[in-house]
């Protein structure tokens, strides 16, 4: 073999350095430099032909060598020292470790392509490379995302989001400083105290949590040496404060949101929970003994559009009553033990504080403790509870022998190991939120419900007056000015997507329009349903309170079953002589038979351990479908009609029939619904319901539940099982796999997405392992979410806003960087303002289902939920997954009968 002359015995390393010396090829090059090198010619001197396209951005500094007679294996360890210095500057303390960004598209955890690439880096001389610092060398190197694809398919309206643009104003920033201290302070206190001492230096406008300090504008010197003392024992401690990077405004959003919880307690709103509130605004409601704080929901978040302040109007309902005056009640009225009632009631409660508007969460009752006790403070002073509150707040306490509420501190304040302990007098507490009984008291939530629905052009009103008033308040708006920090005083405006009505099949091919309201009542009451199943053996259970209502109702279904087009036979009617569960389940067991169909039970009133004793021996012990009516419901003559074929459908519905259909334009497709109950009775267990379709027109269900047995866990297990349980069951009636899967997961919060994405989607997928290795149907999973705060208004005209129509779509500036999603309102109110679902596609492995067959397709979904004739917030199975966990979870505690699984028992 011979070498080029001079090279010698390392005569390929040598060549190999002498190539790295000389500017890097373009694409397209790389061909031509072997072929010159394989005729033995140098790279110096080879041919190379000229390409268009662009250049890969060179090094600013390129290490020279001198080649020399030496071994490879010294010329390779030269070459990869002299690299290294280059490509790895040291890193400064507090700096964050860089990732290599390789050029070329990564794949995303969610189908649409959305891949990182590098933006070019400039080339720059070689002195100043050497002296910039590495931070701005890493600067240079940012990650962009190409736009997302957006859907096409409905016509454009205009739309108005409750977002309102952030900014900082021109010349400021966000500096980002690491403090250290010599010696070490552990106590995080301490080292506030410390830096505190030094606000000649770096002013008083900072933002510090113990180990990063961020400033609105640079200090002089990139590291700077200040001392204090010690707050103790006043020894000299040293401060080194060192600068390492000004931050984009995208980075800053943490830091934002702090400086607005600012904000809002400059401006004397009371934190309760997450939110803040106006006690200035409180409404009151003295036929309920309830009181209405109005308050507002902000987050600051980037999004698609940029960063904005996500604005929403809320409201706190409080009560009227102390915390000693329902004690009085429960001991007037209680049954049971007094103090047994008072622990149920009250622990776990949050109560209000008005002497500092500050609220706490009642941990326990001190029966053996009364105002009279006393404590020390932590000056040393001790007082009695009674002399405490008179002394720092005026009060007076007339019970002195009331006992005292506990309240113990977050771990986060805990000092020293020890958790800091509150008590309170119950005198001076009061009740914050609603019972489950005013909650079931439709006279209450009326009366709410007229303070709380705001119309869209109202909450406009209420939000922008919101930021008029945060930059007429001087303590707030010194904050935001401090910082550079400018809030747009309107909501921004956007174009939404409205989809065109979709039309509903019932039987005898009879189709109808939903309509703009997407609501179909009339249709239901007057059409017959798509597939009926006839009743010809069922048994009616009553007692004798509810015998006139039974027979008017076993007429009118008599009268009104024919028109929805089912036979339904005269029931077996069973008179219970008592309302004691003992002989309800006597007469269940002794009447349910293989050969009866289904079993109706007439209740007085609505009570749960009647209703949970029912479900537990029609479910699980003698399975077959039940119905259960409130006997009051059937008392109003004017509404028996329309409530009775509501019954009727829910049992055609439990006994497998089918209502109604829409045109589903996919074949071969099953789609799954999820959703979580989490279980507090039964040793905080979660019940997972999984619901699925199994036939080609999504109109038949089956379903599965199942334990989670991690306290309050989130996220589903057994998902694989469940899956191939659902392949089964499909492939038993259709003969065949679906060649496509869509799961529409609810119950999932935003800091779950990324695990959803990949623990539970590789659970489905080893799922279709278990049917053969070449099975491998296409898969997307779609994360549902209700409980959000974006609202959408359609754009009327300047002044006022309205509610958009059912089917109204939005993809774009309010939705999420990271992610692909989208938001749609898919049901119809006639008060307030309507909530969209919003809807995040973490994983779709199909290049054939693209945004406009998402959206379309999950809208279509909201229209089969059998339980209402209408659209609904999120895709039916969902809702019926929802039914099912909830009915599993509240009131049957343990695995529903399989034998039931094909059927919408729960409804």
């Amino acid at each position: 073999m011979t070498t080029p002359s001079g090279i010698g015995r390392g005569g390929r390393g040598a060549a190999l350095l002498k190539a790295m010396q000389s500017s890097l090829p373009r694409p397209g090059e790389a061909a031509a430099i072997a072929a010159a090198s394989s005729t033995g010619a140098s790279s110096s001197t080879a041919a190379v032909p000229v390409s268009t396209q662009p250049s890969v951005p060179t090094p600013a500094v390129r290490p020279t060598f001198e080649p020399t007679s030496v071994g490879r294996g010294f010329l390779l360890a030269s070459l990869t020292k002299a690299r290294t210095d280059v490509a790895a500057p040291p890193v400064r303390p507090g700096d964050s470790p860089t990732p290599t960004v390789v050029s070329g598209s990564t794949t995303p955890a969610y189908g649409f392509s959305r891949g990182l690439r590098p933006t070019s880096v400039p080339a720059s001389s070689s002195a100043s490379a050497s002296t910039s610092p590495p931070t701005k060398q890493l600067e240079r190197l940012q990650i962009e995302l190409p736009p997302k694809e957006r859907g096409k398919d409905g016509m454009n309206i205009p739309l108005v989001v409750n977002h309102i643009p952030i900014r900082l104003r021109e010349g400021k920033g966000i500096y980002e400083y690491a403090v250290m201290y010599n010696p070490q302070l552990d106590n995080r206190d301490f080292r506030f105290k410390v830096l505190n001492q030094q606000l000649e230096v770096i002013g008083r406008t900072r933002n510090f949590d113990g180990a990063k300090l961020y400033l609105p504008h640079k200090l002089h010197e990139t590291t700077t040496v200040l001392y204090g003392e010690h707050p103790v024992d006043q020894s000299r401690i040293e401060v080194t404060i060192k600068f390492i990077r000004e931050q984009q405004i995208t980075e800053c959003i943490h830091h934002f949101n702090v400086l607005f919880r600012r904000v809002m307690a400059a401006m004397d709103l009371v934190k309760i929970g997450r939110h803040t509130f106006d006690p200035r605004g409180s409404v009151s409601i003295p036929r309920h003994k309830l009181e209405l704080w109005p308050g507002y929901i902000t987050a600051i978040q980037d999004f698609d559009g940029g960063l904005m302040l996500l604005a929403e109007v809320s409201h706190r309902v409080l009560r009227t009553q102390t915390v000693l005056e329902l004690m009085a009640d429960i001991h007037h009225s209680a049954r049971g033990g007094f103090r047994d009632e008072c622990q149920k009631a009250l622990i776990g409660c949050v109560i209000l504080t008005r002497y500092n508007n500050k609220t706490y969460r009642i941990d326990d009752i001190l029966w053996d403790e009364n105002p009279l006790k006393k404590f020390t403070t932590e000056a040393g002073r001790e007082y009695s509870y009674m002399e405490y509150y008179k002394n720092s707040y005026n009060l007076d306490i007339s019970d002195r022998q009331q006992p005292l509420l506990l309240h113990r501190e977050k771990k986060q304040r805990e000092v020293e190991g020890k958790t800091k302990m509150l008590c309170m007098i119950p005198e001076l507490c009061y009740l914050t939120g609603l019972t489950d009984d005013m909650r079931s008291d439709f006279h209450v939530m009326k009366d709410i419900g007229a303070h709380t629905r705001v119309s869209p052009t109202h909450r406009q009103f209420t939000l922008t007056k919101f930021v008029k008033n945060i930059y007429e308040c001087p303590k707030a708006k010194e904050i935001l000015d401090s910082w550079g920090i400018e809030i747009l005083p309107s909501f921004i405006p956007v174009d939404g997507r409205v989809f065109k009505n979709e039309t509903v099949i019932f039987g005898n091919n009879v189709r109808v329009s939903a309509g703009r309201q997407a609501d179909w009542l009339k249709e239901t009451s007057n059409s017959r349903v798509l597939r009926a199943v006839d009743i010809d053996n069922w048994t009616i259970l009553f007692t004798r309170n509810t015998q006139k209502q039974v027979q008017n109702f076993v007429s009118m279904v008599s009268k009104t079953a024919p028109q929805l087009g089912i036979r339904v036979n005269h029931p077996k009617m069973l008179m219970m002589m008592d309302e004691r569960n003992d002989t309800l389940m006597r007469y269940l067991r002794d009447n349910i038979t293989s050969e009866l169909q289904i079993v109706v039970i007439v209740n007085q009133t609505s009570r749960d351990d009647r209703y949970s004793l029912i479900k537990k021996i029609c479910c699980c012990d003698s399975p077959i479908p039940s119905q259960v009516i409130n006997g009051r419901t059937l008392d109003n003559a004017m509404k028996l009609r329309g409530i009775t074929q509501k019954i009727i459908l829910q049992m055609n519905c439990k006994l497998g029939g089918e209502l109604w259909a829409i045109e589903v334009p996919l074949k071969k497709l099953m789609v799954v619904g999820m959703d979580v109950y989490h279980d507090t009775t039964n040793a905080k267990n979660s019940v997972l319901g999984f619901v699925f379709s199994v036939n080609e027109t999504l109109t038949r269900w089956s379903s599965q539940s199942f334990f989670q047995h991690a306290s309050g866990q989130e996220l589903g297990h057994s998902l694989k099982m469940s899956l191939i349980f659902a392949l089964q069951k499909y492939h038993e009636v259709n003969h065949y796999l679906p060649e496509k899967i869509m799961v529409y997961r609810d119950g999932v919060g935003d800091g779950q997405l990324s695990y959803v994405s990949s623990y539970e989607v590789e659970q489905f997928k080893s799922a279709f392992q278990a049917f053969s290795p070449d099975y491998n149907p296409s898969l997307t999973v779609i994360v549902v979410q209700k409980r959000i705060n974006t609202r959408l208004f359609l754009s009327v005209d300047r002044n006022n806003l309205d509610n958009p129509q059912p089917g109204t779509v939005l993809d774009h500036t309010a939705t999420r960087k990271n992610w692909y999603d989208f938001f749609l309102v898919s049901q119809h109110v006639r008060q307030g303002t309507v909530t969209p679902t919003h809807y995040v596609v973490v994983h779709n492995n199909n290049p054939n289902l693209k945004p406009d067959h998402i959206q379309r397709f999950t809208y279509k979904m909201t229209h089969l939920y059998y339980n209402w004739p209408g659209t609904i917030r999120v895709p039916a199975p969902c809702q019926y997954a929802h039914r099912l966990a909830a009915q599993v979870g509240q009131a049957i505690h343990k695995q529903p009968s399989s034998k039931l699984s094909d059927r919408l028992f729960f409804l």
